[in-house]
C-alpha cells in the first residue's frame, strides 16, 4: 500500500507538470496574441489620431498618408476609409474619393454618411441613374434625415422638376428645425420658381443665424447666382476659400462659377494653377482641357489630352468625353462620335455622353442616329432642358410640328422662363399656320427677354402673315436698330413699305444703307429686289451684277438675276447665269433646281434630267437634289429602278419632307407596290390635306388597290385643285372608267412635267434668305460643356 502510495506520488506530479506546461504555452500564446492585437490596435489608433490631427490642420495629403498607414496594419475599418475619401474630396481627387467610398460601403452597407458622398459624386459625374438608386437606398435607411431630403431636392432641380424640389427642401427645413443650409436651399429653389418674396424672407432668416461655414457660404453663392447677383456669389465663394484655403474643392467650385458666368479666362487661371500644383490630378486636367476647348485654344487642349493619355491606366469615360469635344470643335464629327460612343460604352448611364453623341451625329449629317442617341439621353434624364429643346428642333426640321410642340410643352412646364422654348413653339405654330398662337408665343419670348432680335424678327414674320403690317414694321425697325446688316429683315421691311405704296421710303432706306457701304453685295441685292418690284428692270440688273463679287459669290443673287432674265424672256441669259452659279457655287441647291426648272418649262425634260444627274454627282447627300432626280426619272420613265433608289435615299435623309415622301410613294406606285405607296400618301395627306398632287396620287394608288369608292373621293377632291391639264384629263378618264365599271389595267400616271416639278424657281416677291430664321430656331444647339 505504501508502495502504491509512492507510485501515485511519484507519478502524478510528473503528469501534472506536463499538463501545466501545456497550459502555460497555451496561455502564453493567448497573451502574446492579445498583446500583438493590442499593440496593433494601439499603432492603428495612433496613426488614425495623427491623421485626424493633420486633417484638422488642413494638411489633407499627410492625413491620407497616416490613415493609409493605419489601414496598413491590417485594419479594414470603413470609418478610416470614409475619412480618406473625405480628404480626397478636399483635394478634389474625386475618382480616388469614389473608389475609397466604394470600398467602405462594401465593408459596411449601413455607412449612411458614405452613401451621401457617393450620391454627390454620382451627381458630379452626371450619373443620374446611379444617384437615384443610392438616394432610394438612403431613404429606406434614414427616412427622416434632412440631408436625404436635400439630396432628393438637388436631384429634382437637376431634372428640372422644380415643384418636387420645393417639396423636398420644405421637408428638409421641417426635419432640421430650419437649419441655415436647408433654408438657403429652399430659398434658391423658390427664386427659380419665381417666388421671389418668400425666397428673400427665408434667405434673410438663414443669414441672421450668422452660421456662415464654408458649406453654408457655398449655398449662399448658389442663391445669389440664381438671383442674378454674380458679384455677391463670387464674394461668398472667395470668403469660403479664406476660411478653408487648402480646400481644393472650393477652388474647383470657384472656377466652375467663373465658367458658368462665362468668365472663361478666370476659370482657366484657377484650373491652370491647380494643374501646376498637382500635375497628376486627372480631374484638374480634364477641366482645364475643357476650358481650353471652350476658348478655342485647341493646341493647349491637345497637349492636355496627350498628358492625360500617359497618366491613365485604364479606359476612362471622362477622357473619352474630352477627346470627343476636342474633335467636335475641330469639325471632325466622325472622330467626335467615336469618342462619345466609347464614353457611352464605358458608362451607359452617362447622360452627357449620350447627348453629345447625338450632337456629333447631327453635326455630321447622321440625323437618324442623332435622334436615336438623343432618345437614349432623354431616357436617363427625361426633362433635361437642352435635350428637350434639341429634340424639338429635330422634329421641327422633320416637319413633325405637333410632336415637337409636345416636347416644348414639357420643357415650358418645367422651365417657363426659357425664352428659346417659347420661340421654337412659335416657329412650330407658324409652320402649322396657327398665327394667333404663334404671335402669343413670340410675345411670351419677348416678355422673358425684351428686345430679343430673334423673337422680334419672328414676330414680324407672324404679323405679316396676319396682315398686321404696322406691327411687322415696328418689329423690323427694332431689329434693324440693333443690327442694320440683316439682309432678310431689310428686304422684308422694304417690301412692307412698298406694299403700303411708300416707294419713296423704301428707296430712302436703300440709299442710306448704300451710302454707308457701296461695296456691300447684300445691300445691292436687296436694292435689286426693290427695283424689280418697282419695275425698274435696268437698274435692278445693275444692282444684281454689282452684288456678284469675285471671291464672294452669293447664290441667291444669281437666282434673282436669272428670274429677272426669265421675266424679260431672256432664257439663254438665265441659263448662262445659273450655269455660272453651279460652277462657282456647286453646293447651292437652288441653282441646280432653278436650271432644271427652266428646261422643264421650255419642254426640255431630258436636259433637265441631265442637269440633275450632274447635281447628284456634286451633292450626293442632298435630299432636294435626290428627290428631284427621282422625280425626273419617274416623269421621263427612263429608269424606274434608279428613281426608286434615289427616292428612298432622299427619304432616309429627309423623312419629314412631304414632297420627298410623295415622290417615293409615286415611285412605289409606278413599280406596282400600291400598299407601300398608300401608307406614305396617307401620312403626307394628313400633313397637307389640300395638296392637289398628293390627293391625285393617293386616288390613283387607291384605284390600283381596287378601293374604288375611296379612289373616287380622293380624285374628285384633287380635280378641284390647281392641277395641270394632263393630270385633270387623267382623273376624268379614271372617274369615267370607275363610273362605267369597266375593268381596265391600272395605267401609269401621265402629267405635265412643268406642273409637277417639286421645287419652284425663286419668286422675286419672296425673300430667299431663310438662313436667318433657321439660325434663330437652331440657336445654341451645340453646347459641349461639362455640366458638373
Amino acid at each position: 500500500m505504501g508502495h502504491f502510495y509512492f507510485s501515485l506520488v511519484t507519478f502524478f506530479p510528473c503528469r501534472f507538470a506536463m499538463a501545466n506546461k501545456k497550459v502555460f504555452f497555451l496561455l502564453a500564446a493567448v497573451l502574446f496574441l492579445a498583446w500583438f492585437f493590442l499593440l496593433r490596435q494601439t499603432i492603428t489608433s495612433s496613426f488614425e489620431q495623427t491623421g485626424d490631427l493633420y486633417f484638422a490642420q488642413r494638411d489633407y495629403k499627410q492625413a491620407i498618408v497616416e490613415w493609409e498607414k493605419a489601414l496598413g496594419q491590417g485594419s479594414n475599418d470603413p470609418i478610416i476609409m470614409g475619412k480618406i475619401g473625405n480628404a480626397y474630396l478636399r483635394l478634389a481627387k474625386f475618382d480616388r474619393a469614389e473608389k475609397t467610398f466604394e470600398r467602405a460601403v462594401e465593408l459596411d452597407l449601413g455607412a449612411v454618411d458614405i452613401h451621401f458622398e457617393l450620391v454627390r459624386l454620382s451627381l458630379l459625374n452626371g450619373e443620374f441613374a446611379s444617384a437615384e438608386n443610392r438616394c432610394a437606398l438612403l431613404k429606406t435607411k434614414v427616412p427622416f434625415n434632412p440631408e436625404v431630403e436635400i439630396l432628393l431636392g438637388d436631384m429634382a432641380v437637376l431634372g428640372n422638376h422644380m415643384e418636387q424640389a420645393e417639396k423636398f427642401y420644405r421637408n428638409a427645413v421641417d426635419l432640421s428645425n430650419g437649419s441655415p443650409r436647408s433654408l438657403i436651399k429652399l430659398a434658391t429653389c423658390l427664386v427659380m420658381l419665381g417666388k421671389r418674396q418668400e425666397a428673400d424672407t427665408l434667405f434673410a432668416i438663414a443669414d441672421k443665424t450668422g452660421m456662415q461655414s464654408p458649406r453654408v457660404l457655398v449655398q449662399m453663392a448658389d442663391y445669389f447666382f440664381v438671383s442674378g447677383r454674380d458679384e455677391d456669389a463670387e464674394a461668398c465663394l472667395v470668403e469660403a476659400l479664406k476660411k478653408e484655403p487648402k480646400d481644393l474643392d472650393l477652388k474647383v467650385r470657384l472656377a466652375r462659377f467663373y465658367r458658368s458666368t462665362h468668365a472663361l479666362e478666370r476659370a482657366e487661371t484657377v484650373f491652370a494653377a491647380l494643374v501646376a500644383d498637382d500635375p497628376a490630378n486627372l480631374y484638374f486636367k480634364k477641366m482645364v482641357g475643357d476650358i481650353y476647348i471652350s476658348l478655342n485654344k485647341l493646341n493647349n487642349a491637345e497637349q492636355v489630352i496627350s498628358d492625360m493619355g500617359q497618366l491613365l491606366q485604364k479606359p476612362d469615360p471622362d477622357f473619352e468625353m474630352l477627346q470627343g469635344k476636342y474633335w467636335l470643335f475641330k469639325g471632325n464629327y466622325v472622330y467626335a462620335a467615336t469618342h462619345f460612343k466609347s464614353a457611352v460604352d464605358l458608362s451607359p448611364g452617362f447622360f452627357w455622353a449620350h447627348y453629345l453623341l447625338s450632337v456629333a451625329y447631327l453635326m455630321g449629317g447622321q440625323n437618324q442616329l442623332g435622334e436615336n442617341s438623343l432618345e437614349d439621353a432623354l431616357y436617363f434624364y427625361p426633362d433635361q432642358p437642352q435635350a428637350l429643346l434639341l429634340m424639338a428642333s429635330i422634329l421641327y426640321k422633320k416637319g413633325k410640328y405637333s410632336l415637337g410642340l409636345d416636347y416644348l410643352n414639357r420643357l415650358k412646364e418645367k422651365a417657363p422662363e426659357n425664352c428659346r422654348a417659347h420661340r421654337l413653339t412659335g416657329l412650330n405654330l407658324l409652320a402649322l399656320e396657327s398665327y394667333e398662337k404663334a404671335r402669343v408665343a413670340f410675345t411670351s419670348a419677348l416678355l422673358i427677354r425684351p428686345e430679343d432680335p430673334a423673337s422680334l424678327y419672328l414676330l414680324g414674320i407672324t404679323a405679316e402673315a396676319m396682315n398686321m403690317k404696322s406691327l411687322a414694321i415696328a418689329c423690323y425697325t427694332k431689329v434693324l436698330d440693333k443690327n442694320p446688316r440683316l439682309v432678310d429683315v431689310i428686304h422684308r421691311y422694304a417690301s412692307l413699305l412698298m406694299g403700303q405704296g411708300d416707294l419713296k421710303a423704301a428707296d430712302g432706306l436703300m440709299a442710306r444703307l448704300l451710302d454707308k457701304n457701296r461695296d456691300n453685295p447684300y445691300y445691292h441685292y436687296v436694292a435689286a429686289l426693290v427695283d424689280v418690284r418697282a419695275k425698274r428692270f435696268a437698274t435692278a440688273e445693275d444692282h444684281f451684277k454689282r452684288a456678284i463679287l469675285p471671291g464672294k459669290p452669293l447664290g441667291e443673287v444669281h437666282v434673282g438675276l436669272a428670274d429677272l432674265y426669265i421675266s424679260q424672256g431672256r432664257i439663254l441669259d438665265a441659263i448662262s447665269t445659273l450655269e455660272a452659279c453651279t460652277s462657282t457655287i456647286p453646293c447651292f441647291v437652288d441653282a441646280w433646281t432653278g436650271l432644271a426648272g427652266i428646261y422643264l418649262k421650255t419642254d426640255k425634260p431630258l436636259e433637265a434630267l441631265a442637269v440633275m444627274e450632274r447635281a447628284e454627282k456634286k451633292l450626293p447627300d442632298s435630299p432636294a437634289i435626290l428627290g428631284n432626280l427621282a422625280w425626273l426619272y419617274l416623269e421621263t420613265e427612263s429608269d424606274l429602278n434608279l428613281a426608286l433608289d434615289f427616292a428612298r435615299k432622299a427619304y432616309e435623309l429627309s423623312p419629314g419632307d412631304p414632297a420627298i415622301s410623295d415622290t417615293l410613294a409615286w415611285a412605289y406606285y409606278k413599280k406596282g407596290a400600291f400598299s407601300q405607296a398608300a401608307g406614305l400618301l396617307a401620312s403626307v395627306e394628313e400633313k397637307d390635306p389640300k395638296n392637289g398632287v398628293v390627293l391625285y396620287h393617293h386616288g390613283m394608288t387607291l384605284y390600283g388597290q381596287g378601293k374604288l369608292s375611296e379612289a373616287v373621293e380622293k380624285l374628285k377632291k384633287a380635280a378641284k385643285t390647281a392641277l395641270g391639264e394632263a393630270d385633270l384629263n387623267q382623273i376624268n378618264e379614271i372617274l369615267s372608267r370607275i363610273s362605267s365599271q369597266t375593268a381596265v389595267k391600272v395605267p401609269h400616271a401621265v402629267s405635265t412635267m412643268g406642273d409637277k416639278f417639286k421645287f419652284d424657281t425663286f419668286e422675286l416677291e419672296k425673300s430667299p434668305f431663310q438662313e436667318t430664321q433657321d439660325a434663330m430656331q437652331s440657336e445654341e444647339m451645340l453646347q459641349p460643356q461639362w455640366q458638373n
